[in-house]
């Protein structure tokens, strides 16, 4: 006998959703094939080499046996698996593209499964789509560029990013999720994607696990009131999160020492090279999460009974950690216009517009529904005009 939940699914929606889910990944493949192909074998002479071409680079050398892994290494890695077999200086340069569009389709996959869990399947997709292009809006002192000095959602032009995001987006969602009360496995499976986070980029990590530790803190303190578990549980739970994360960033901290890099505090000195109005560059980077959470007030708060368990403020407060490290710190000595703590504060945005566009997703149409999906839209026009210019080399960042 059929299952009731059987017998009251529409008979055409599980095809329909795998067509709009092809759909998303057709569009992804495509845009990540036409940028990145021009980012590693058409790069303009006037641009001289991208991240692209450094990374590939770096995998060949990793590969012959002529270079010692960096402190991050998981993306290099993988390019030499699958380029290595073939023997051929070109085949690495497409395995970076190969890598780096399966990321993208990941991602934006990932995507649509997140915002369908609160909407139709006709909102996932929309949201999807737009949050596949979309970039900060267009400023008034560098148009049409859009990019350098703001905080933006998207990254186009740096390998480790690209690739690092669908496991930051799956380690975002097990910290939102985990619990102490919850079995060792699922501990564990956090500590596997903070590793993996690591050794591909650390960024996220270093921006997630302040509030990832405050938010398990907290739901230690109310498991233990409540007398669900012993002191022991959520000591193994913190040490199962945060002792990989120790091992490793200590590890990649003592090889960047060994190199002569370091970390020096410098306040707005590296965000003031990109970016003349920084105040701007942030409000025009995160119009649309900023408006849902003007606009859906009462309900991002009534989604869940503690600020704690609530995705959208999780995703709020990472944000608000990373964009505090971009602006204080950077990376002693000749990369110190690198700019290199401003990656976490992307991928951070990033989760904080799924979240934002989970929230719309979920509400009736009404006026306020109108105004975020417009912002949205606009967000993604900017990143199909960003995308467009990358696409055929006029422009590289």
């Amino acid at each position: 006998m059929p299952s009731p939940a059987r017998e009251t699914r529409p008979a055409g929606l599980p095809a329909a959703e795998r067509a709009l889910q092809w759909t998303l990944g057709l569009a992804a493949g495509a845009t990540s094939l036409a940028v990145f192909s021009r980012l590693v074998f058409f790069v303009p002479k006037a641009f001289g080499i991208s991240d692209f071409t450094l990374h590939v680079a770096y995998a060949r050398a990793l590969c012959q046996g002529s270079a010692a892994p960096q402190p991050h290494f998981l993306f290099e890695l993988l390019i030499c698996a699958l380029a290595a077999p073939v023997g051929r200086p070109w085949a690495f340069g497409a395995a970076a593209v190969a890598v780096a569009t399966a990321a993208v389709v990941a991602k934006v996959i990932l995507t649509y499964r997140r915002v369908r869990e609160a909407g139709g399947a006709a909102a996932a997709f929309c949201a999807a789509l737009c949050l596949l292009f979309a970039m900060p809006l267009f400023n008034w002192w560098k148009f049409p560029d859009t990019y350098l000095g703001q905080v933006s959602p998207n990254v186009w032009h740096n390998p480790t990013t690209v690739a690092v995001l669908p496991l930051a987006f799956l380690l975002f969602h097990a910290a939102a999720r985990l619990t102490v009360t919850d079995p060792p496995r699922a501990a564990a499976g956090a500590g596997a994607l903070v590793l993996l986070n690591c050794l591909t980029k650390p960024n996220y990590v270093l921006a997630l696990l302040p509030c990832w530790l405050i938010l398990l803190a907290d739901r230690a303190r109310r498991a233990l009131l409540a007398r669900q578990v012993c002191w022991l549980r959520p000591a193994l739970i913190g040490a199962a999160v945060a002792g990989p994360a120790g091992v490793v960033l200590l590890w990649q901290a003592s090889r960047l020492g060994a190199a002569g890099a370091g970390v020096t505090l410098a306040p707005l000195a590296v965000w003031r090279i990109y970016s003349p109005h920084i105040v701007a560059s942030i409000l025009l980077s995160v119009a649309f999460p900023l408006a849902v959470l003007g606009l859906y007030f009462r309900e991002a708060r009534a989604a869940r009974t503690a600020w704690s368990e609530a995705p959208l403020l999780l995703a709020w407060s990472v944000l608000v950690v990373a964009v505090l490290q971009m602006a204080l710190l950077a990376e002693a000595g000749p990369r110190f216009e690198h700019g290199n703590f401003f990656w976490a504060s992307y991928t951070a945005n990033y989760l904080l517009f799924v979240e934002s566009a989970v929230v719309v997703a979920a509400a009736p149409r009404s006026g306020r529904w109108i105004i975020a999906w417009g912002l949205l839209f606009a967000h993604a026009l900017v990143g199909v005009v960003y995308a467009f210019r990358l696409a055929a080399g006029w422009a590289i960042l």
